[in-house]
């Protein structure tokens, strides 16, 4: 008799991205219309290259809901960057990847994966959500899988890596790691009260 399994391992393989968006700025929303009240992280991408994404968030305030597949991943340099791939398929079809850095951002990814969920707002570098809180912005879903389980070694990895340069021993460093991720996540899972 053979078990299978319900874990599907995360499979390594290379795969050709368009380039990469950099990220200039991120906040988090939260609305008692979206998500149950829980604080949903908002990424500001610098869309100067990309017009086309420009266009699709500005006709998706139009359109009552569109489709997009979303894939994680980590560069090939290692593991100091997590790469999101976003497929969208309607209103306008279009791939677009975005670069977020581990040490700078951390908080954000694990929020992201936490709530499962992001807001997509087009800007340029210096740009803030409050310079452009009217501008339009997409809701996405951005499904865990089979990262969930990655993203706790390297978040775990880069925290632990940076309590070593900053002086404590292994021990202690494994502990400040953890007590700085329960705290993290107390801080990303607010939810606002009804």
């Amino acid at each position: 008799m053979i078990k299978r399994s319900n874990e599907r391992k995360f499979a390594k393989k290379k795969v050709r991205t368009p380039s990469p968006l950099e990220v200039v700025g991120d906040a988090a929303i939260a609305s008692h219309l979206v998500g149950d009240g829980r604080l949903i992280p908002l990424l500001i991408v610098d869309t100067s290259t990309r017009p086309d994404l420009d266009e699709l968030v500005r006709v998706h305030q139009y359109v009552s809901s569109g489709d997009c597949k979303s894939q994680w991943g980590t560069t090939l340099s290692g593991e100091s960057q997590v790469l999101l791939q976003l497929e969208f398929i309607r209103p306008t079809p279009m791939t677009v990847t975005l670069c977020i850095d581990v040490a700078a951002r951390g908080i954000l990814i694990d929020s992201i994966l936490m709530t499962q969920a992001l807001y997509l707002l087009p800007g340029r570098p210096g740009d803030r959500l409050t310079t452009r809180q009217n501008d339009p912005r997409v809701l996405i879903e951005v499904p865990r899988g089979d990262f969930g389980a990655v993203w706790e070694k390297i978040l775990r990895s880069a925290l632990r890596k940076r309590f070593r340069d900053e002086g404590f021993d292994r021990p202690g460093a494994r502990a400040a790691t953890e007590e700085l991720i329960v705290k993290m996540r107390e801080l990303t899972g607010f939810r606002l009260k009804k």
